[in-house]
């Protein structure tokens, strides 16, 4: 299954050919996708639980899919973006932040999925039946 052939939360994307985010991809290539992925890490401890956390690991397969890993723009110190939001994260969501980032190739961002894999999979164990 690939990133467009599945959503996170409902159908409301599913009704068109082009999906915002290719769009996007277009227009503002990696960052819209990493931008929207530690959106929702930053937010689900106060959101929308592992939703979000689904959310942001979709948004990153995506990246995979449509990344020129070649190409990488100069961006901003994250550590320094991520000091100022750390006040209200959890430290393991500001590391997870920094990682999606930081990332440069496929193999980065499997270990960031796999990461929210992890939350996710703690999120559900202590859900009680």
């Amino acid at each position: 299954m690939t990133p467009n052939t599945k959503q996170v939360g409902g159908t409301h994307y599913q009704t068109g050919a082009t999906q915002h985010w290719d769009i996007a991809a277009m227009l503002y290539g990696e960052t819209h996708f990493k931008c929207t992925a530690t959106k929702y890490v930053s937010r689900w401890r106060k959101k929308a639980g592992v939703q979000d956390l689904e959310k942001a690991k979709h948004y990153l397969e995506k990246l995979g899919e449509i990344a020129n890993w070649s190409d990488l723009e100069d961006r901003l110190s994250v550590g320094t973006v991520v000091a100022i939001m750390g006040m209200e994260l959890d430290l393991v969501d500001s590391e997870l932040i920094i990682r999606i980032f930081e990332a440069t190739d496929v193999s980065d961002l499997k270990a960031c999925i796999q990461s929210i894999d992890t939350l996710i999979a703690g999120q559900t164990a202590a859900k009680p039946a």
